[in-house]
């Protein structure tokens, strides 16, 4: 690492007070392309073991919506989930490794044939990514979000830590 550690992740959070929803998206959108894709449809971040980590330009509604009713339909993507947008630029230092108080997990999705996942966890914020793995090597961003208390105990519990930030 060349940088140092990042304490406080909030001088990161994007504002979104006083946007519109359409505004805040073609925000998210524009920040998304220029810290994780670049001019391409796929960009590439090493995370903190120096694996590959590819971006792709249609995940962007998967990772920043969420449903606009959880209960009878939780896997619907349907409105833009400020909270995720806020936190944004936290992915790419997290999955650097330059972040304290984060760690990593590899979880096995049972409902996907066993495939491991990675997880990476910021503690003090119980903010998640999701990384999915690629077919050749490496992984593909998937989600990121703010989760419950239970929901963070839940995938530790059923995960293996395999990385701390020093």
């Amino acid at each position: 690492m060349t940088s140092s550690p990042i304490t406080d992740l909030h001088p990161l959070l994007v504002s979104c007070e006083g946007l519109e929803d359409s505004m805040l998206c073609e925000l998210a959108r524009r920040i998304y392309r220029d810290n994780y894709l670049g001019s391409k449809k796929v960009g590439e971040l090493q995370a903190h073991d120096s694996s590959l980590v590819l971006f792709h330009e249609d995940r962007f509604e998967h990772a920043f919506f969420t449903s606009s009713n959880r209960t009878q339909f939780p896997k619907k993507k349907d409105v833009l989930d400020r909270k995720r947008v806020e936190r944004i630029r936290w992915i790419k230092p997290i999955i650097e490794g330059r972040v304290k108080k984060t760690a990593c997990y590899l979880l096995i999705d049972r409902d996907q044939g066993n495939r491991h996942r990675r997880l990476y966890l910021a503690q003090d914020h119980l903010f998640v990514i999701w990384l999915e793995p690629r077919q050749e090597s490496g992984w593909n961003f998937s989600s990121a979000y703010t989760a419950m208390t239970m929901d963070v105990r839940r995938y530790c519990k059923s995960g293996k830590r395999i990385w701390v930030a020093p």
